[in-house]
């Protein structure tokens, strides 16, 4: 959406759990650059961004959607935030991946 067509996109990752992870790796090495992480908890998501190789950790999931600069954002969150979560990623007009149940 907002990165030029020869530039890998920008994505940011909500969940710092296992599949938050998982979903890191994939978007690397779909060639995605990960600039962002969310976690419920700032302690966890600063260690983890440290631990991924993530620049920046926002303090929640608005300040994130705040970001021009970020044209995706993968939901690996627990399941019953996902639907809340997508709904609010699709409303600030970014490209959702959702891990598995939407809702």
């Amino acid at each position: 959406m907002n990165a030029p067509k020869d530039a890998s996109p920008a994505v940011a990752i909500v969940g710092t759990g296992q599949i938050g992870a998982v979903h890191v790796e994939c978007a690397r090495r779909a060639g995605a650059t990960v600039v962002g992480l969310v976690g419920s908890s700032p302690d966890r998501a600063r260690a983890k961004a440290t631990t991924w190789g993530i620049p920046v950790v926002y303090s929640d999931l608005e300040e994130l959607l705040e970001q021009p600069d970020i044209d995706a954002v993968h939901i690996a969150s627990p399941n019953h935030v996902h639907a809340s979560q997508a709904i609010a990623v699709a409303n600030a007009g970014k490209h959702v991946i959702c891990e598995k149940p939407m809702a």
